[in-house]
């Protein structure tokens, strides 16, 4: 009983340990989300996808930074610094 009380502390910090995110990539990617919005106009719509993905900066930055940067580039905007 003693050891499955210890695997599920060790399983509970492991998790916690691995959704944290780094503070800097949130920042980035609310970053990148400004600059995506600012760069949006009636010529340039919004993508559906991109704007979605944005509101996931707190929780999945890595997941979101790349979508982001990639409609940024489509459009020829400059990145803002990491």
């Amino acid at each position: 009983m003693k050891y499955a009380a210890f695997l599920f502390v060790a399983l509970l910090l492991l998790t916690n340990s691995v959704s944290a995110q780094s503070p800097v990539a949130i920042k980035y990617c609310r970053d990148l989300a400004a600059t995506y919005r600012k760069a949006v106009t009636p010529e340039r719509p919004a993508d559906p996808d991109v704007s979605r993905a944005s509101v996931n900066c707190p929780t999945s930055p890595g997941d979101v930074i790349p979508v982001i940067e990639a409609a940024l580039k489509q459009w020829k905007v400059d990145l803002p610094p990491k």
